[in-house]
């Protein structure tokens, strides 16, 4: 590559940033702030790159209107995300009461369940208080275990 490639090659690729820079300058004007789009957010440059041919007075009003639209940036992106927490504990919130409401449910209506379904399912269970179990004494158990010897 000879140095007259390599001169019009910084050429090109500024021409470029430059006609990136003025495609945004259309947005600054609009009254909706839009959402953060990079480094180069309202043609915007690092201070120390930035020329001072402006005087003193206009290049900090300049300064104090970017501060502002960043701000503003800044501003929407934090009521973004103060909305989607406030979502997260209100989910937080259901999915705990999902979970105590079955089991404060059960301790509060399983007792008196449970105490009609004994009384009518008692008597197939084996409740312990009803006649009909066997009752085997231990020397029957031993003639039965001799006679199957």
């Amino acid at each position: 590559m000879t140095p007259e490639e390599m001169n019009k090659k910084p050429l090109e690729t500024e021409k470029k940033v430059e006609n990136n820079n003025t495609e945004k300058k259309p947005a600054e004007k609009s009254s909706v702030v839009p959402e953060y789009v990079g480094p180069n957010f309202y043609g915007t440059q690092h201070p120390r790159t930035e020329t001072d041919n402006n005087s003193t007075h206009e290049s900090l009003q300049g300064l104090i209107e970017k501060n502002i639209k960043w701000s503003q940036v800044i501003y929407n992106q934090n009521k973004k995300i103060k909305h989607r927490l406030t979502m997260m504990v209100i989910g937080n919130y259901l999915r705990l009461f999902l979970i105590l409401a079955p089991i404060l449910l059960s301790i509060i209506f399983l007792p008196e369940i449970l105490g009609k379904f004994t009384q009518y399912f008692g008597q197939y269970l084996g409740d312990g208080s009803s006649s009909s179990t066997l009752q085997i004494d231990p020397s029957q158990l031993q003639k039965l275990l001799q006679l199957n010897k």
